[in-house]
């Protein structure tokens, strides 16, 4: 998007004061940190020879990461041989040169300062870091020629939120607006968790009480998925932790009723229930509801592979 046009969309937003919708503006990317460029030099590598794997890690997301790295993880096939013994790529040289391997899996950080936002006023690209990995082939011998997936994937700490202002209009009729206050706001909502406030929300009466619902919407847009912030990043996730965020939500500056927390979402998609009672002495028609989730997120990129045993020739 050209300059001019960005600052005029922002000029917008600050004379409005807030901008009806459901999602960001597409100027604020929801791709966060991707995995780019992976290729390898050799797509059939012979077991006694030796093939190099390439691949850039890039934030392509609108604000910086939530913590201070992100875990990087390369896999590479295993094979089990005809005596029972199962042999996994061993990597003999790396660029960075830091890193653990266990079994298949070889394991690095990467600073979330290497990894600054793109800048969409300036037009300029998020910060990304090259990789390059040299890897052993497994030992074969005595097996056919072996066919599998090398997998980069990273997980990285993140959050999304959105904003609403909730009206009460008469006894029993709610109007809520998506705030778009500032740049700031924008960026907040950027991510590969979106939420979106459902409406019409609904008033009940409780005696001489008033209770409002807030419905949202969680969504993932992504093509990976995403843990609870409390689930360490590790290479093999267990499905049961796939799929999770965990949920805030306050109106003017106080804990909503929600339940339970910790959303589900299913064929990307979940919904969270939440309430606001208001005692007999509350005059207050205007409410600022804030929602917030956090998660760690995982995606990846991988490229087939085939093994030749070099017996085989």
């Amino acid at each position: 998007m050209r300059v001019s046009a960005l600052i005029l969309l922002v000029a917008v937003i600050f004379v409005s004061g807030c901008i009806e919708g459901g999602l960001p503006p597409p100027e604020m990317s929801n791709l966060g940190v991707r995995i780019v460029n992976l290729s390898l030099y050799s797509d059939t590598p012979y077991d006694d020879k030796t093939t190099t794997i390439v691949f850039s890690v890039e934030n392509k997301g609108a604000k910086e990461v939530s913590g201070d790295h992100v875990s990087l993880f390369v896999q590479g096939p295993t094979v089990e041989g005809p005596d029972g013994n199962v042999s996994a790529w061993k990597v003999v040289n790396a660029y960075p040169g830091s890193f653990e391997q266990n079994g298949s899996y070889a394991y690095t950080q990467i600073p979330s300062v290497n990894l600054h936002p793109l800048n969409g006023i300036l037009d300029l690209p998020g910060g990304s870091q090259s990789f390059r990995f040299e890897f052993q082939a497994p030992d074969i011998r005595g097996s056919n020629n072996i066919s599998a997936n090398f997998v980069a994937s990273i997980c990285y700490p993140y959050y999304t939120e959105r904003q609403s202002l909730y009206e009460i209009i008469s006894e029993n009729e709610l109007r809520q607006t998506v705030i778009w206050n500032s740049l700031d706001d924008m960026l907040d909502a950027a991510g590969p968790i979106q939420l979106e406030f459902k409406r019409p929300g609904k008033i009940f009466f409780i005696g001489d009480k008033k209770e409002f619902e807030i419905v949202l919407g969680v969504r993932d847009f992504s093509d990976g998925f995403s843990t609870l912030p409390t689930v360490p990043c590790i290479a093999d996730t267990n499905t049961s932790d796939r799929m999770k965020v965990f949920m805030d939500v306050t109106v003017d500056g106080e804990p909503a009723e929600c339940g339970d927390r910790i959303i589900q979402i299913k064929d990307g998609l979940g919904t969270l229930y939440c309430t606001k009672i208001l005692e007999p002495a509350d005059i207050r028609s205007k409410f600022i509801v804030v929602a917030r989730a956090t998660y760690n997120y995982y995606t990846e990129k991988s490229a087939s592979i085939k093994v030749i045993n070099s017996a085989s020739d």
